[in-house]
């Protein structure tokens, strides 16, 4: 019990310290008044970088009520709410950025806090706007091969008219990884078996559960539940024509 309450003291107190935290840094640009929206979109950049999600969405929607066709000021809007988890809102504030400039996440950083949201919340039209500046902007390291691999997830959830695509950026993928991305093989298998392909899938398969497990495989998917159960239904077929010794 006095265990307990001491534990509860040091969540009270740490909860105190981030508030007054918030407060100090809030009282920084947001006295005297009145202030620009340039001033507090450097405000929400702040409280972004100290992760300060509730600072960072009270900053950025005041930017937005200062300069409502500010592109900017609604990437950081979104930026504070995928900070908060808060998904779906996010998804709506870059969308908003996007119809105002079309170029709004060119930027590599903005696109990767905006594929993060869309994922989450499983709006994959802009998942794969977003994922498409990830891998023509990122360098030929480990974040742009998984960028590639995720971005045929999000293609395929889009549907069989996405699949072409969606094989491109696997082998992008597994070019940049010599072979050696797991996700992406399976993900290529899927779509090579939708498009009737089979014999051709085999081979990816059997390569993916070479390197990983029937659970990690389908946990390393990017997409939906649907697509999810569909690798799972593939990867376990393949492995039972296997046990039985088949090829």
């Amino acid at each position: 019990m006095r265990l307990g309450h001491a534990a509860l003291v040091l969540y009270l107190a740490a909860h105190a310290t981030t508030a007054s935290a918030e407060r100090r840094l809030w009282a920084r640009v947001a006295s005297p008044e009145p202030k620009d929206a340039v001033s507090f979109r450097e405000a929400a950049y702040r409280a972004l970088e100290e992760q300060q999600s509730a600072l960072a969405s009270r900053a950025a929607l005041e930017a937005v009520r200062r300069a409502p066709r500010s592109a900017e000021s609604h990437v950081l809007l979104g930026h504070a709410r995928t900070l908060a988890g808060d998904y779906a809102r996010a998804t709506e504030s870059y969308e908003e950025a996007l119809r105002l400039d079309e170029d709004a996440l060119r930027d590599v950083r903005d696109a990767s806090w905006a594929s993060r949201a869309a994922i989450h919340a499983e709006h994959w039209a802009l998942a794969v706007h977003t994922l498409r500046v990830m891998t023509e902007r990122l360098p030929k390291i480990p974040a742009r091969t998984l960028a590639y691999s995720r971005l045929g997830d999000a293609l395929q959830a889009l549907g069989r008219d996405h699949l072409e695509a969606a094989m491109t950026a696997y082998r992008h993928a597994l070019l940049d990884a010599r072979g050696f991305l797991p996700s992406a093989c399976v993900g290529l298998a899927l779509a090579l078996t939708r498009m009737g392909r089979e014999d051709e899938a085999l081979g990816w398969l059997d390569r993916a559960l070479d390197q990983a497990s029937v659970d990690d495989l389908v946990e390393a998917t990017t997409g939906p539940s649907s697509e999810r159960e569909a690798r799972r239904a593939l990867l376990e077929s393949r492995r039972r024509a296997l046990e039985r010794g088949a090829r």
